[in-house]
C-alpha cells in the first residue's frame, strides 16, 4: 500500500476513535500538508470525514479552501454556505467565503459578505481592494472613490492601490472617434461616411454617448446627402442587469424622421446572457431607399454564452418591420471555439448559420434597359446578373446560410493586426424568375457561395491617439460589397503604458 494511503487510513482512524486536542491538531495539519503538497483530493477525503464528527470551524474552513483548490466548484461552495451559516462571526471563514465568492463570479453575494467582514476588520487591505472593484463594477463609483481615497491615506505606496488608482482614472476617461469610410456595390451605390462619436463613464447611472453622422451618397440621379444625430445612454442596475436606450434625428433634403433604440442584457448566471431589444432606424441599403428615406422598425431576442476558455455562442431572432406592413424574419446564430490563445496572437474558428424570409416579395421585373458589361477585377465578377431590382428594399426568400467562421488577431488591444474570413459550407436561396404573366413571383431554389472577409490595422500614435485603416468585402447572391475605412481614436479608457 502506496505510503501516502497508509498515512490517510491512519488519520482516518484517529479521527474517529480518538477526539483528544492533539490529535484534532494532527489531523487538521495532515490535510494541510497534503493540500500543500497538491494532494488534494487525499486532503478532501480526510477532512469530509472529520467535519461529520466535529464541529470546528477551522476544519470547515479549510475544507472548503481545499475542495476549491481542487477544482469542485459545487462543493466548495456547499461547505462555504455551510461554514457561513453555522459559524457567521468567524473571521477567517467569512474572508475565504468573500473571496471564493469574488474569484468565481457571485459578485453580488461576494459584496455582502465581504461588507460584513469589513465591519469587523477594517485594516484587511486584499478585502477592501475586492470591495472597491466590486463597487466601481456594479457602478457605485463615488462609493469606490471614497473607499480608494481612505486606503491611499494608509498605502500610499502599496502596488494594488496604485493599481486600483489607475484603474479608477482610466474608467472615467472619455472617449472620442472620428472615420472616414468609402462604399461601393454593384447596384450600383456608392457613399462615403463620416462619422464623429465621443462616450464618458460618470457613474452606473450616466454613461453618455453623442453620435453624429454625415453621408455622401452617389446616385446615377445626382448626389443626396444624408444626416445623423444619436445621442445614447447606458445605465447598469447591477453587475447582472444593463440597459442601453438613444434618440436620434435622421434628415435629408427628402425626408425627415426620428430613430429609437432601446436594448436590455440579462445575465441570470455568469457566462450566459440573453438580451432584449428593439429599434426604429433608417434603411439605407438599395438606390430606392436612399432617394426616398423611410425607416425600419426592428425587434428581437439574443442569448449567448461566453466561456472562461473563450468558447463563444450567440443565436438571434430578429423581426424587421416595414412601412407597408411587410416583415422580414431573421434567425442566425454562431459559435467561435479558440484553436491557438496566446498572450499577443489569437485564432478562432467556428460556424454560423442564418435563415432569412419575408412575408411577400418587393421584387419587380425589369427588362430594359440590360445591364452593361462588367467593368472590374475578375474575382469580384458574379455569376449571374439579374435585370429585375428590389423596391425599395431587399426581401429574402427562405434564404439560408451555413457558414465556416475564422479569426486571426496579432497584438493587443490597441496594437493589432487583425483578419476575418467567412466562407460558405452551403446556402440556398429562392430566386425570383419573373411572373412569367401569372401575375405572382415564381421562385427557383438556387444554391450560392456568399463570402466575407475583413482586415484591421491600429496602431497608437502617442499616449491615448490611435490610428486604424480597415477594409471588408462581401460577396452576396445579388450583389457585392467593398468598405475602406480610416479612422482615428482617443481613448483615456485603456492603459496605454503598455
Amino acid at each position: 500500500m502506496p505510503a501516502k494511503k497508509i498515512i490517510l487510513l491512519f488519520t482516518l482512524i484517529s479521527c474517529l476513535f480518538f477526539k483528544t486536542d492533539a490529535q484534532i491538531l494532527d489531523t487538521l495539519n495532515a490535510a494541510i500538508i497534503q493540500s500543500y503538497a497538491k494532494q488534494f483530493k487525499s486532503a478532501a477525503d480526510l477532512l469530509n470525514v472529520y467535519t461529520k464528527n466535529h464541529h470546528d470551524p477551522e476544519a470547515w474552513r479549510w475544507y472548503a479552501l481545499i475542495l476549491y483548490w481542487n477544482g469542485n466548484l459545487k462543493s466548495a461552495n456547499t461547505a462555504y454556505i455551510y461554514l457561513h451559516e453555522h459559524f457567521p462571526d468567524y473571521q477567517p471563514g467569512l474572508f475565504d467565503y468573500g473571496k471564493f465568492l469574488y474569484e468565481t463570479g457571485k459578485l453580488m453575494r461576494a459584496e455582502k459578505v465581504l461588507y460584513q467582514y469589513v465591519q469587523n476588520q477594517p485594516d484587511n487591505l486584499e478585502a477592501q481592494i475586492m470591495l472597491f472593484y466590486l463597487e466601481s463594477w456594479a457602478g457605485k463609483t463615488a462609493q469606490a472613490t471614497q473607499r480608494l481615497n481612505k486606503l491611499s491615506t494608509h498605502y500610499s505606496e502599496n502596488k494594488e492601490v496604485r493599481t486600483a488608482k489607475e484603474y479608477l482614472k482610466l474608467l472615467h476617461g472619455p472617449f472620442f472617434e472620428i472615420l472616414t469610410s468609402s462604399t461601393s456595390d454593384d447596384q450600383p451605390l456608392k457613399y462615403s461616411f463620416s462619422e464623429i462619436g465621443s462616450k464618458w463613464y460618470y457613474n452606473r447611472f450616466i454613461h453618455p454617448e453623442i453620435e453624429f453622422q454625415h453621408r455622401r451618397n452617389k446616385l446615377p440621379t445626382g448626389e443626396i446627402k444624408n444626416n445623423e444625430i444619436n445621442v445614447k445612454n447606458a445605465f447598469q442596475l447591477n453587475p447582472f442587469m444593463n440597459f442601453l436606450y438613444s434618440g436620434g434625428l435622421f434628415s435629408n433634403s427628402n425626408s425627415q424622421f426620428f430613430t429609437y433604440t432601446f436594448s436590455g442584457k440579462f445575465k441570470p448566471v455568469k457566462p450566459v446572457y440573453i438580451e432584449l431589444f428593439i429599434a426604429k432606424k433608417p434603411y439605407q441599403y438599395s438606390i430606392s431607399s436612399v432617394s426616398n428615406p423611410f425607416y425600419e422598425k426592428q425587434s428581437g431576442l439574443k442569448g449567448g454564452f461566453n466561456s472562461k476558455k473563450g468558447t463563444l455562442l450567440e443565436i438571434t431572432y430578429r423581426q424587421d418591420n416595414f412601412p407597408d406592413n411587410n416583415t422580414i424574419y431573421n434567425a442566425f446564430g454562431w459559435v467561435l471555439f479558440p484553436i491557438l490563445k496566446e498572450e499577443t496572437f489569437k485564432l478562432n474558428a467556428g460556424y454560423s448559420f442564418s435563415y432569412s424570409t419575408s412575408d411577400y416579395s418587393t421584387y419587380k421585373e425589369d427588362t430594359s434597359p440590360a445591364p452593361g458589361p462588367f467593368r472590374g477585377p475578375p474575382f469580384l465578377k458574379k455569376g449571374v446578373i439579374y435585370t429585375g431590382y428590389y423596391d425599395l428594399y431587399f426581401t429574402p426568400k427562405n434564404q439560408k446560410n451555413n457558414m465556416i467562421l475564422t479569426q486571426m488577431h496579432i497584438g493587443n488591444d490597441i496594437n493589432y493586426f487583425s483578419v476575418n474570413h467567412n466562407f460558405s459550407l452551403s446556402s440556398f436561396t429562392d430566386v425570383p424568375q419573373g411572373t412569367n404573366g401569372t401575375g405572382e413571383i415564381q421562385y427557383n431554389t438556387s444554391r450560392y457561395k456568399p463570402l466575407e472577409t475583413s482586415f484591421k490595422l491600429q496602431f497608437k500614435i502617442q499616449g491615448p491617439v490611435s490610428l486604424y485603416g480597415s477594409y471588408k468585402y462581401q460577396r452576396l447572391y445579388f450583389y457585392q460589397i467593398q468598405t475602406a475605412t480610416l479612422g482615428l481614436l482617443v481613448d483615456f479608457t485603456k492603459n496605454y503604458a503598455k
